[in-house]
């Protein structure tokens, strides 16, 4: 199982870093490179609709929100993949 913490970059916005437990079982700190602003404002926007997905009653409602956080997040998840390679 892979626990991973990720930061934005601290009051800037630059890549930030992601903690990982590695298949050493060690914790290893990696940065994440910046993304342009436009992506960022994206990703914050689907993990945002993530967090609060389960406050809809209609669940066909929740499940459309949930596919489309979950499609922005997998366009730029191989991304975050590579970069934080243990």
């Amino acid at each position: 199982m892979e626990i991973a913490f990720m930061s934005p970059g601290v009051l800037t916005d630059a890549g930030g870093f992601v903690i990982v437990v590695g298949a050493d079982g060690k914790l290893h700190i990696k940065r994440v490179p910046p993304w342009d602003p436009e992506t960022l404002h994206e990703l914050q926007a689907a993990f945002t609709t993530l967090e609060h997905v389960g406050e809809i009653k209609n669940a066909a409602v929740a499940e459309q929100f949930l596919k489309v956080a979950q499609g922005v997040i997998g366009q730029h998840a191989g991304e975050l993949q590579k970069a934080v390679a243990v």
